[in-house]
This record gives C-alpha cells, structure tokens and sequence, in this order.
C-alpha cells in the first residue's frame, strides 16, 4: 500500500480526489501521470524474476550462494527497487570477512549487509542497472540524476 505524508494527505484529500485514484497516479516533472510505484508481493511472477537478477549478482560478488530477506520490492514504469538482507542458504548472516568485501568490512566501510539495487525491465527481463552492499550514507540517491528513475521508486522526496 502506497502512504502518503499526511501534510500531501491533507492537500489531496482537500482537492475531492478519491484516495485510489491519487494513489495509482503521480506526475513526472513534465506534469504527464505516470503510474505510482507498487510493491511487489509474495506470489506475484515478478519477484521471482528480479530477485533472479539480483541473486546472479550478489552471489557472484559474495562468492558463494545466498537467499534474501526482502526489505523493499517495488516497481514504478520499467524500474525496480530491491533492499534486501543476503543471508547464507541455512538462514544465517553471511561472514563478510569471508567476501570480496572482506577489506571493506574490516576498514568500516560498510554498514551492515543490506543491499540496495536499480533494477530496470527490458525485454529479455530484468536487469541491475546499479547496485551497494551495506552503504554507510544514501548512495542511492544519485540515482534519479544518473539514471532517470523516479524519486518516489526509492522513497526519496523530489527536489524542489
């Protein structure tokens, strides 16, 4: 389920739009609707296919197999956004030390194992456009700005 701020609540309640109708749309900074980003659920064809994607990347870089924990699942347009947790195929946390990530976690630069990735739709499936293992700071952020992605896809606040 989409939420909203509830000072943009107030506004779009304040307008006499039904509540859906504003949810299933938001606007592009050329003022054209464009559908609003859709989390992706259990079951649904499309989360097999992009934690698919995913899994070919992550388990390479880690060097071994991995299942996730799905923090984040959406889609909006041909994007996708995946925050996942990678976990060892018993459900354990993986051993960084053990990864390609290795000097990384031992200079502190990672925090934590959380994963965040741009995932965009193409005609063969999805593929990572970018992805990072356990930022320390918003490096996700420059996303929109290098790859044309919408802001609300990645819960960011549009600029002004």
């Amino acid at each position: 389920m989409t939420t909203m701020r509830p000072a943009i609540m107030a506004v779009v309640l304040g307008l006499g739009l039904p509540m859906a109708q504003v949810q299933a749309r938001s606007s592009n900074p050329n003022g054209q609707a464009r559908e609003a980003p859709r989390d992706i659920a259990i079951g649904d064809p499309q989360r097999a296919m992009m934690l698919d994607a995913l899994h070919k990347a992550v388990d390479r870089e880690l060097g071994q197999p991995s299942r996730f924990i799905v923090r984040t699942l959406r889609v909006q347009g041909r994007w996708g956004h995946a925050v996942v947790d990678p976990r060892t195929p018993s459900g354990g946390r993986i051993d960084m030390a053990r990864t390609s990530q290795a000097e990384a976690a031992r200079e502190g630069l990672l925090d934590g194992d959380t994963i965040h990735a741009l995932l965009e739709r193409r005609k063969t499936g999805w593929t990572i456009r970018a992805w990072m293992i356990a930022p320390t700071d918003v490096g996700w952020a420059g996303w929109p700005a290098d790859y044309g992605v919408p802001y609300e896809l990645l819960g960011l606040p549009a600029p002004d």
